[in-house]
């Protein structure tokens, strides 16, 4: 499905609820294909254009030429120009465009249709109505009623459009849903879900985390999120409680990560005989340059005085 990696390259304007949704319809949207330059499986960079009244919305992604169904790898590859029809089907609405290609580049018009039970099952889900410009960009974001149903079983409530087209973005999928109520975390709001995975945040860096001890279970998706910015990782969780430190806070392991204070500079400054030092002790000494070699030289200094 053409669901994750979506990007929007002008943002969506303040939309009017006072366009008609015959209206809405009959605004073309213009499309685009170019060749992606990646290799293996046929890829094709697809660009939507829309205007309505004041707003521009432009939409452009790498496709697999087999997502857009009725576009065959034959009029891609055509010499000529090559008359074409494709449908983009989603919940929202469909895309019915055509055009021309040749040499898996072409352009063209689409005609959008409304499908007005999604609005109607919104509204039974307790969202707002859409405007016909803001159901088209739910459509062309994938934002379908599995997504809307998986949201709700996972405890998402109130929810909005503008937070609905944000996590079908980002990638929140129900898999992604499912996974992380399976690990038992739930972010608490759609902002801090989109947040985890913005940053890669899934199911398994949850379940490793948890599985390095008890004090990394129900972590907060903030600290989280902090985590995994500051690439704290769960070998490095086990490592530290194998050098001795079995507690340190999320807090604490992102400050040893930022000033680069591995388990190995920790073993090192225990062997040169400086063990049980505070984290914040081993950060400062890091910070300032101390190695283990210098440590020693230290401790030789001291015994013959």
């Amino acid at each position: 499905m053409l669901k994750t990696a979506l990007a929007m390259l002008a943002g969506l304007a303040a939309m009017s609820g006072g366009e008609s949704a015959a209206a809405a319809q009959g605004v073309p949207v213009a499309w685009t294909i170019a060749p992606t330059g990646s290799r293996g499986a046929q890829t094709i960079q697809l660009s939507l254009s829309r205007r309505s009244g004041r707003n521009h919305t432009q939409i452009s992604r790498s496709v697999a030429a087999a997502d857009l169904p009725g576009l065959t790898a034959a009029q891609l590859a055509s010499a000529s120009d090559t008359p074409a029809r494709f449908r983009i089907a989603r919940d929202a609405g469909t895309l019915d465009c055509r055009g021309k290609v040749r040499r898996m580049r072409g352009g063209g018009e689409c005609a959008f249709q409304l499908n007005a039970a999604f609005a109607q099952a919104m509204r039974q889900r307790g969202i707002a109505v859409p405007t016909p410009d803001q159901q088209f960009m739910l459509a062309m974001h994938d934002v379908d009623l599995a997504l809307i149903a998986a949201l709700h079983r996972s405890g998402y409530r109130n929810l909005d459009i503008a937070q609905l087209t944000s996590a079908a973005i980002h990638g929140v999928t129900p898999e992604y849903l499912a996974a992380l109520d399976a690990a038992g975390h739930r972010a608490g709001s759609i902002d801090r879900l989109v947040q985890m995975r913005i940053h890669r945040i899934d199911a398994d860096y949850v379940r490793e985390l948890a599985a390095a001890g008890p004090a990394y279970r129900n972590i907060p998706t903030d600290q989280l999120v902090s985590m995994r910015i500051h690439r704290v990782a769960a070998a490095d969780v086990r490592a530290f409680a194998q050098a001795g430190y079995a507690n340190l806070t999320p807090a604490q392991l992102v400050t040893l990560s930022i000033h680069r204070v591995t388990p190995a500079y920790v073993r090192d400054m225990a062997a040169a005989g400086y063990r049980r030092l505070t984290p914040e002790q081993l950060v400062n000494l890091h910070i300032h340059g101390v190695d283990a070699n210098e440590a020693r030289r230290a401790n030789a200094a001291l015994r013959r005085n």
